[in-house]
């Protein structure tokens, strides 16, 4: 017996060691799967979700590949690829907000088909908004086709040859955006309802935003490309567009001390410059090196920098994954600031004209190195995580802000806007209709306004010019087109008024795009990240609205603008029609009158070059007093335009404030954006009117938005109060000004701080 058990233990005893040896032979798998999931877990899918292979009748490519992916819960990707002739870059996520959590259940279906027609379908809240009804795949070019009937494309973007942008609305006011992102050039064609994409080779991917709101589908947008919630407040300025400067002009901007640092010249006028201006160009990150240090630049199958085509020209292409890439740019050219990195159009030398860098480009068709930190890795042809994301980093726009600050003119490929170089489409129009819906739906996408300048036109007269700088006073990017036929030194006295309009929307929007940074923090509600808005915006039931798009806009979240686009009726006054979004009350701010939402009413203005605007009722607007034309005088100085909302004979408005006194861009980029901080705080006022004595009384709250808001003691001197129900109006000067250095523990009685 005993002997029997000494076996049976033996025998345990070896099956015992030899499941410890499977276990350790395995354990680094098991540990290495482990790993994988737990980094994994929660990046978008890299398998496609649904992939069909379409039959071709061409010989050199006869069938390709549609896939999907789905990304997030209100986000497809679709991918149109034969796999053979082209691949991807991988690149890295640069931001944090670029990445989505998938969902198990989607917000909309989608239909494929094994046909070159009719191939792709997607549903939401059971109707179709989106038909591709055409593909095809050749060798030196793809295209595919859009069925857009009955819909509207509000904004478009194609800023950059191989990412353009659509943001759409149907029949039924369903909202979509869809951005198509390739290496290679993309032109498109919209005709008769349908929308022709072309790629000239490569992979094309075409990215659908499918949320239910339009700040929803404008914010995933602006994550998606660059990462932001917002584009960036730093890009304010003016610009100066044309063919030519006068000098004169230069001279009158530098008597008026505006800070010429903002002022953003074409690169057309680069040789009529006068010589004691220095330049910075802007350039394109592709660009060939002048160093043996190969490991910063993308490199073929041979180990070699891989060589490809942009704007006609043999370049390099840097790979930004690369540790110290961007101090490797700035020590070999410490005279050039890069706007970007997208990789702009590749080549395949083998198959173009004679590989000379003319015609179109058509893609890559050879292995390419990706190198890291310590060994090269070879890429395979099919490449799942496919984004190429512009970098355009704090770190990177701390470079430019310090090299800028001893240039005293700064020169770019057109306008360094957002994130690289964006410049839309010139719309030659003189109506002001049109320039209201370009500036809207320009900003949408974070470009600047490049409309025609109403200034310049032959049937121009110095009042139309006028409505036209009106409506430009309240964007974040003032232009001027300017020509032989108007500028700013020949009408100094009118100019002058325009002028002093202009650097209050300025600094006004300065200050709000701090406010923007709400978007931060999920405590507070989140905005668009854009200025202006049209007015359904922030309700797109209100049918009546969209009739009213091209004439009135939302600034921020407060301001309804109604610019005066059409002639007066007589030299008197010009009776304007007016329309008040629904939901709210709004005031008129020069009058002092009250509106109903959901109403339109005949608005009489005496002066055709006013804009009339409102305010909407429950809000605060904070404005700075004293504005100078230099921007760092601007002392921390506030004003508060309070209206009450409607609450019986009390009421109450709230508002978010910045807390900084300086408002230098890099001031605010320090205290707003790094280490976590923020720089702002909500206010809010209390109105409670005391029947038994009569008597009123305002309470105030400060308080920063959370424990990381960084205060610099902000004063408020002057508040200037509106009832919305009591139709009182009372303008309070501080005997003391209330100075904020911190949240307040508790509501303030203004009463002390009154005469």
């Amino acid at each position: 017996m005993y002997n029997q058990f000494q076996n049976q233990g033996q025998q345990n005893s070896n099956k015992l060691r030899y499941n410890w040896k499977i276990i350790l032979i395995f354990l680094p798998f098991a540990l290495g799967i482990g790993i994988y999931f737990s980094i994994t877990s929660g990046q978008p899918k890299n398998d496609p979700d649904q992939t069909i292979k379409i039959q071709q009748s061409h010989s050199k490519i006869p069938y390709f590949y549609i896939s999907t992916y789905e990304e997030c819960k209100k986000e497809l990707t679709l991918s149109i690829d034969n796999y053979t002739s082209s691949f991807e870059l991988p690149r890295q996520y640069p931001f944090a907000y670029t990445k989505c959590e998938r969902s198990e259940r989607q917000d909309y279906s989608y239909k494929l088909q094994q046909t070159s027609e009719t191939v792709f379908q997607l549903y939401k809240q059971y109707t179709q908004i989106i038909e591709i009804i055409e593909a095809s795949y050749y060798l030196q070019f793809s295209e595919v086709l859009f069925n857009m009937t009955d819909q509207v494309i509000l904004g478009y973007e194609q800023a950059n040859l191989n990412r353009p942008a659509y943001f759409v609305r149907t029949r039924s006011n369903i909202f979509y955006s869809f951005v198509i992102y390739t290496s290679s050039k993309v032109e498109s064609i919209y005709q008769n309802q349908l929308l022709q994409i072309r790629v000239y080779g490569g992979r094309v991917n075409i990215k659908f935003f499918l949320y239910d709101e339009p700040e929803q589908i404008i914010k995933a947008y602006h994550q998606f490309i660059g990462g932001y919630k917002l584009f960036p407040f730093w890009t304010l300025g003016y610009q100066y567009f044309g063919q030519w400067i006068e000098k004169k002009d230069l001279q009158y901007l530098e008597e008026k001390q505006i800070p010429l640092e903002t002022v953003w010249i074409d690169e057309l006028k680069n040789d009529y410059l006068p010589p004691n201006y220095k330049k910075i160009k802007i350039t394109y990150p592709t660009i060939k090196l002048n160093t043996q240090d190969k490991k910063y630049l993308i490199k073929n199958s041979n180990r070699e920098p891989y060589q490809g085509c942009v704007d006609d020209e043999n370049v390099n292409y840097i790979d930004y994954n690369v540790q110290n890439t961007i101090q490797k740019e700035t020590q070999l050219h410490p005279i050039s600031q890069y706007s970007g990195v997208m990789l702009k159009n590749f080549v395949n030398n083998q198959i173009s004209e004679n590989g000379q860098c003319k015609g179109k480009n058509i893609g890559i068709d050879e292995d390419a190195f990706h190198f890291s930190n310590k060994n090269p890795v070879l890429l395979e042809k099919k490449v799942t995580e496919k984004y190429f994301q512009p970098l355009n980093t704090f770190a990177q726009s701390k470079q430019y802000s310090d090299h800028s600050n001893y240039v005293k003119l700064i020169m770019s490929e057109s306008a360094f806007f957002g994130q690289g170089q964006f410049s839309g489409l010139i719309f030659d129009s003189v109506e002001l209709e049109q320039t209201i819906g370009h500036l809207i739906y320009n900003n949408f996408f974070g470009l600047p306004y490049t409309g025609s300048y109403g200034c310049d036109q032959s049937e121009s007269t110095v009042t139309w010019c006028a409505r036209w700088l009106s409506i430009q006073a309240w964007m974040p990017l003032f232009m001027s087109r300017s020509t032989q036929q108007f500028h700013f030194s020949n009408h100094p006295d009118y100019f002058q008024q325009i002028h002093l309009e202009v650097i209050a929307r300025q600094s006004l929007n300065k200050w709000i795009f701090a406010q923007f940074l709400k978007n931060y923090d999920s405590k507070v509600n989140a905005f668009t990240g854009t200025i202006i808005q049209p007015i359904w915006w922030f309700n797109t039931s209100d049918i009546k609205a969209y009739q009213y798009e091209e004439r009135e806009f939302i600034f921020g979240e407060v301001f309804l603008i109604a610019p005066i686009i059409e002639d007066p009726e007589d030299q008197y006054f010009t009776e304007y029609e007016i329309y008040f979004p629904q939901g709210d009350y709004w005031m008129e701010t020069k009058q002092v009158t009250l509106f109903m939402g959901g109403t339109h009413v005949a608005f009489k203005i005496i002066s055709s070059t006013q804009t009339p605007s409102f305010q909407k009722a429950g809000s605060i607007v904070f404005k700075q007093e004293n504005i100078s034309l230099k921007m760092e005088e601007l002392n921390n100085i506030y004003s508060l335009y309070v209206v009450f909302a409607r609450q019986q004979n009390d009421g109450e408005a709230e508002g978010i404030m910045i807390t900084l006194q300086d408002l230098n861009d890099e001031n605010v980029k320090k205290k707003c954006y790094e280490n976590g901080n923020n720089c702002l705080m909500k206010v809010k006022i209390r109105y409670v009117f005391d029947e038994k004595y009569h008597s009123e009384h305002y309470f105030i709250s400060c308080k920063g938005i959370d424990k990381n808001t960084v205060f610099e003691n902000v004063q408020i001197n002057t508040l200037n109060l509106y009832h919305s129900k009591l139709h009182i109006q009372n303008k309070i000067t501080l005997k003391n000004p209330l100075i904020i250095k911190e949240s307040f523990k508790f509501e303030y009685d203004l009463q002390q701080y009154m005469y």
